[in-house]
């Protein structure tokens, strides 16, 4: 895409731009257009999603539309920003125009009406150009059925493996190219683990900067909206678009200093049931960090583990709650999912409102502890499941490092820093305190500066 040759036809563009940043530029530059774009991501999904399971609804028609709109726009001059003209997807948990929103489930939610939730709303005033909606586990929950008649997100770096959950299509998507980014969702991990398991960037911002109209609900005080993309910039350029009233900006994340900046390590929390190809990329990770004038604190995360139960008993409750009724009724929700949403039936009230007074009081004293520095784990301590272990009902894998970040409502970051032995991706977690998610994006910015593991990509070429 370097060579200032313009693209006439989708042919002439086998894949799209590693990233939404060079995208833009080439738009701007007259190398490309949308509809280009649009075309070859489309192409792409044609050849590659009946082995990715990456879409539930493809919006074909109305895509190039829009982006062939998006290019007479720019020739009259008219720039919506970074975004316009560019392909995005969004999970099946956040409502749009087109069509009816699912959660991968044949279990119908009233509240999915046919208007676009407020961050996809945002998205296409930024002139962004919306492919379709992307698989995911059934509202989020449990682990992914092969028997439903949805398709199967399987990982582009290894198609024996799953993508983890539960925003899976969208980073098996972006990873292979089928779109540049696009809006998941993260109710205890969901954009961060699969985000690291697939090799690209996502990002879990504080709790209610970005608007959740039109999001189905799972979990009400643990639910976000947050950016994937190939890098930390394309996580900043989406959450510029999408936060209220554009509180946050994309250049803001430039402008982080690492020099002095204390980057906290919890030795015991990294080596707990960590493999050793992980904590091998965490140990190189820290290291390109502390190069770049970070000075790497080692000290306990107060609270963790308490914290940690707390969310997991949050979100049982919470999820229960969300779906008691349509369980009741005898909903066909799939076997998976009607087992996690009945888990810790001994949950009463008082569980619930001894996690909430729990986690009230871990927060304040995180708040100190982070302070205008940043905790580092890594975003999973595993590699991802296997379609095998997920088709015996066994590849859900604990939240270990993730969940708690959502009960506290603290903005992370996971960047890919690896591949393990097996060539599948590794991600880093960079947490920071609550409306510092330009600390946590610039970090992760900063450490892709001088790194190259987010401009890798899967082997596809044999059936692309």
């Amino acid at each position: 895409m370097g060579n200032k040759v313009k693209v006439t036809n989708a042919e002439a563009l086998t894949q799209l731009p590693l990233s939404i940043a060079e995208a833009a530029d080439a738009l701007r530059n007259g190398i490309t257009t949308s509809a280009d774009l649009v075309r070859c991501a489309l192409d792409r999904a044609d050849r590659l999603d009946p082995l990715l399971g990456v879409y539930i609804r493809r919006f074909d028609d109305d895509a190039l539309r829009a982006a062939q709109q998006a290019d007479r726009d720019r020739q009259r001059g008219v720039d919506l920003g970074p975004l316009h003209g560019i392909p995005l997807a969004i999970k099946d948990m956040l409502t749009t125009e087109e069509g009816p929103t699912t959660a991968q489930s044949l279990v119908p939610d009233d509240e999915a009406q046919l208007v676009d939730a407020a961050p996809v709303a945002a998205l296409r005033r930024a002139g962004a150009v919306i492919l379709g909606k992307t698989t995911l586990m059934e509202y989020s929950k449990g682990y992914p059925d092969l028997t439903a008649p949805f398709p199967f997100p399987h990982n582009p770096w290894s198609l024996d493996h799953w993508t983890g959950g539960s925003s899976s299509g969208m980073a098996g998507g972006t990873a292979a190219g089928l779109f540049l980014g696009g809006l998941g969702t993260d109710s205890g991990g969901s954009i961060r683990l699969p985000s690291s398991y697939t090799g690209i960037t996502g990002h879990k911002p504080t709790y209610d900067l970005v608007p959740r109209t039109g999001l189905l609900r799972l979990s009400e005080s643990l639910d976000h909206v947050g950016p994937m993309g190939r890098s930390a910039r394309d996580c900043a350029l989406l959450l510029e678009a999408i936060t209220d009233q554009n509180s946050f900006r994309a250049e803001s994340i430039t402008q982080i200093g690492l020099e002095g900046l204390p980057i906290i390590v919890d030795p015991a929390l990294v080596s707990d049931a960590v493999t050793a190809d992980v904590i091998e990329a965490f140990q190189n990770a820290c290291a390109v960090l502390e190069r770049l004038g970070g000075r790497i604190v080692h000290s306990p995360v107060p609270g963790y583990a308490a914290l940690s139960e707390a969310a997991s008993v949050i979100a049982a409750v919470e999820a229960r709650e969300t779906h008691a009724a349509r369980l009741a009724s005898g909903a066909p929700y799939s076997p998976a999912t009607i087992k996690t949403l009945l888990q810790h039936p001994g949950l009463t009230p008082r569980d619930y409102a001894l996690a909430r007074r729990t986690v009230g009081s871990i927060r304040t004293e995180l708040i100190d502890f982070l302070g205008n520095g940043i905790l580092l784990t890594p975003t999973a301590p595993y590699a991802p499941a296997t379609v095998e272990a997920v088709r015996a009902g066994a590849g859900l894998l604990p939240p270990t490092f993730t969940r708690a970040w959502n009960a506290v409502g603290f903005p992370a970051t996971s960047v890919p820093m690896g591949f393990d032995s097996a060539g599948l991706p590794i991600g880093l977690q960079i947490v920071s305190v609550e409306g510092r998610d330009d600390l946590a994006l610039g970090v992760g910015h900063a450490y892709q500066q001088h790194t190259s593991w987010h401009r890798a990509t899967p082997p596809l070429t044999s059936v692309a």
